[in-house]
């Protein structure tokens, strides 16, 4: 934008000259036969033409360009044309991250929210470069091996959920194991115990993390998450898939507020 103001400007500068005699300036072949002055206004600290007409637009102060004409199908693209289609291939580079991780289990408000992030300059990922981070920072999380993701995403999940307007909910933990140690924990709504336990930053879930596994990283293949539920708030919580049911049958002790 710059470089248009300066050549604006030393174009005006050029079409004063023209108006008192001197040579006429020309900008991308138009001349100023192709444009009228309809009057005189002061421009900084003196008079030059303006503003000026076109038909069938009026402008004060720089005449309109000339026409530009994209280039015939199969011919050299433009700078122009080209930002285009770069532009479009980094919109289809985002989409393809998101869609990745909205198929591998993130939300996909959060999955918008990591991409955002990487999109910064300071992240240092290339343009185009999104789908290939993503994938990389992911690592084997087919087997629970993750290489960032996981915690770029809980950094976002708790921006996300503030946005949203979801509140921050407060409990507490009994462990009945450990002489019955009790302690806060802090969440936010939607998120499972599991989540508490690795947004490492909030109360309590380093803590939590000591005694709930979650071996299985969350994909209901264990047991090592099982707690019980106080009775009065047992309601509150949906019920049980057949899933989730059949790992309580392996649970260390099942009580009827298992979960």
């Amino acid at each position: 934008r710059g470089g248009v103001a300066a050549a604006a400007g030393e174009w005006l500068r050029a079409a004063g000259r023209g108006l008192k005699g001197g040579p006429r300036p020309s900008m991308g072949g138009a001349s100023l036969r192709d444009w009228r002055p309809v009057g005189l206004s002061p421009l900084a600290t003196r008079p030059s033409p303006s503003p000026w007409t076109s038909a069938p637009s009026r402008f004060t102060g720089v005449p309109p360009p000339p026409p530009r004409r994209l280039p015939a199908v199969g011919g050299a693209a433009s700078p122009s044309l080209g930002r285009y289609v770069g532009s479009a291939a980094d919109d289809e580079d985002e989409g393809a991250a998101v869609a990745f991780m909205v198929e591998i289990g993130y939300r996909k408000a959060v999955a918008e929210g990591v991409v955002r992030a990487l999109k910064q300059p300071q992240s240092g990922v290339p343009r185009g470069g999104l789908l290939a981070m993503v994938k990389s920072m992911a690592g084997r999380w087919e087997v629970g091996l993750d290489a960032g993701l996981e915690a770029l995403a809980r950094a976002v999940e708790v921006e996300v959920a503030e946005l949203e307007g979801r509140q921050k909910v407060r409990f507490w933990v009994e462990v009945p194991h450990a002489g019955g140690r009790r302690f806060e924990c802090e969440g936010i709504e939607g998120m499972s115990l599991r989540d508490v336990r690795e947004h490492g930053g909030m109360d309590g879930g380093e803590e939590l993390g000591e005694y709930l596994e979650c071996a299985c990283s969350g994909v209901m293949a264990c047991s090592t998450c099982h707690v019980i539920v106080e009775p009065v708030w047992f309601p509150q919580f949906e019920p049980p898939c057949e899933a989730e049911l059949d790992m309580l049958d392996l649970a260390f002790e099942p009580q009827d507020t298992s979960r």
